[in-house]
């Protein structure tokens, strides 16, 4: 008898940055984007503190409208799991 195991593989979650967006300002999606980097800093730190620091999150930054000038600090918080961790990422093209 043979037995296969599945795994799925979670992702955390994925805020989004674009300084030019007009939704909800919550970093949901493009359209309701934080504005800047710090905001989706937070929304990440306090999401590793709920989660136990599981890692394997994500934040998307575009500047597809100019030039998204910022300065953020990044602390432990922001820093994920050994082999799991978060990630800032810039893209040039949106979509969700």
């Amino acid at each position: 008898m043979a037995v296969i195991l599945c795994v799925a593989q979670t992702y955390g979650a994925t805020w989004y940055v674009n300084k030019d967006a007009t939704g909800a300002n919550d970093g949901s999606t493009w359209a309701d984007a934080f504005k800047v980097l710090t905001n989706a800093l937070n929304a990440l730190a306090a999401q590793n503190i709920s989660d136990g620091f599981v890692g394997g999150h994500l934040i998307l930054v575009t500047n597809a409208s100019g030039s998204l000038a910022t300065t953020a600090y990044i602390h432990e918080q922001h820093s994920g799991a050994h082999g799991n961790p978060n990630e800032i990422r810039s893209v040039g093209r949106m979509s969700n």
